[in-house]
């Protein structure tokens, strides 16, 4: 799953997303900007939420650095129909 993740915040701007990806809504407010990370991701199907939102943690750690991680409030693990639910356009 961190793999996956990562793989999709490292993808250049342009660049298709893979078939399967995870889709990665990302969100900036307030002063200095903090950051929102809502993955969307059927690969999340069967795993708990605690899970899920330490796997998308782990990947901005990883593939963004401490700095992001640190201006970092929200983390989100979400399946397509979660994300629906909560009203993000899928």
């Amino acid at each position: 799953m961190l793999k996956a993740v990562c793989a999709e915040l490292r993808r250049p701007e342009g660049r298709p997303a893979r078939p399967g990806a995870p889709v990665i809504f990302r969100e900036k407010e307030g002063v200095p900007p903090l950051s929102h990370y809502y993955v969307v991701w059927d690969g999340f199907k069967g795993f708990s939420q605690e899970i899920r939102s330490s796997v998308v943690y782990k990947a901005v750690l990883k593939c963004l650095g401490k700095p992001e991680v640190l201006n970092t409030t929200i983390v989100m693990g979400l399946t397509v129909e979660e994300a629906r639910n909560m009203g993000l356009q899928v």
